[in-house]
């Protein structure tokens, strides 16, 4: 459907003002204020001065809303009209809108029941869901079926062949890698993972052998045995270590050499055992 807007232009009068005229007045004025200096005594002279050119200013800018008002009275009149057209044709143009949007919502929402039991179909996962690979670019109407059902296939495909190669891993292990996989779903992180897992266990077997390497230790050196206590006895004199030994009392001559303090001992072990000891002459 076409339609013409025939427009029927009317020249419109050039706007004449005594343009010339005010411009050579205003020159004549102004001519006294080119290289303005204030000085404080004519402050309140160029106030005034000040006040009667904004005055001038305003009027100038007057006149030039009034003529815009003027002359965009046929413009403005002309935009309200076509606006009114324009209306007419967006309550149909809306209408067919709601339709085809109501119509791309119906097919979007097949294509995605159809993509969903094609998953369903071919999956064979638990743990493995549609939204974990899902792009919304799937429902475009450029984005066939055929395409779509080929990237389902490769991950599936990509995934059982990840699970073949976790399933090969060490068993203490294998269940803690494989809840790790579906959680990022690359094997690479696994392996990681991996390498992780068996760097604790190494480090827990190397404590656990060394704690046992020093259990042995302990169990093969003898027990040390404790001395036993000696009853407490008061010190005893010569004359009473002879009552109870009965044993007679001998004498030997000995130089002893050592430091002071070992002298001290044993001059402290003597006294301690009743032995007299006499300086040599």
């Amino acid at each position: 459907m076409t339609i013409d807007v025939i427009v029927q232009e009317k020249e419109i009068a050039r706007v004449d003002f005594n343009f010339e005229e005010l411009k050579k007045e205003l020159a004549e004025q102004l001519e006294k204020y080119q290289d303005l200096v204030v000085v404080e005594d004519q402050i309140p002279e160029y106030k005034k001065d000040r006040a009667h050119l904004n005055k001038l200013r305003t009027a100038l800018k007057k006149v030039l809303v009034d003529i815009k008002n003027k002359y965009m009275i046929p413009v403005t009149e002309a935009a309200l009209l076509i606006n009114e057209l324009i209306k007419m044709v967006d309550k149909p143009v809306d209408c067919i809108d709601s339709q085809l949007s109501k119509f791309e919502e119906d097919r979007k929402a097949e294509k995605r029941e159809e993509i969903t039991l094609f998953f369903k179909d071919k999956n064979t996962f638990p743990e493995f869901t549609l939204d974990r690979i899902w792009s919304d670019k799937w429902l475009n109407v450029s984005v066939t079926m055929k395409s779509i059902q080929s990237e389902i296939e490769s991950a599936l495909s990509r995934i059982s062949d990840d699970m073949e190669c976790i399933s090969g891993f060490d068993k203490d292990i294998r269940e803690q890698l494989v809840k790790h996989y579906w959680k990022y779903l690359t094997l690479t992180s696994v392996l990681q993972e991996k390498a992780r897992l068996e760097e604790v266990k190494k480090q827990i077997l190397e404590n656990k052998k060394k704690q046992e390497e020093e259990e042995a230790r302990k169990k093969e050196q003898p027990p040390i045995p404790e001395p036993a206590a000696q009853p407490a006895t008061s010190p005893e004199t010569p004359e009473t270590v002879q009552t109870k030994t009965d044993e007679p009392l001998l004498s030997a001559k000995f130089k002893a050499t050592g430091t002071r303090l070992m002298l001290l001992a044993l001059k402290k072990f003597c006294d301690e055992n009743s032995i007299k000891l006499e300086p040599i002459q």
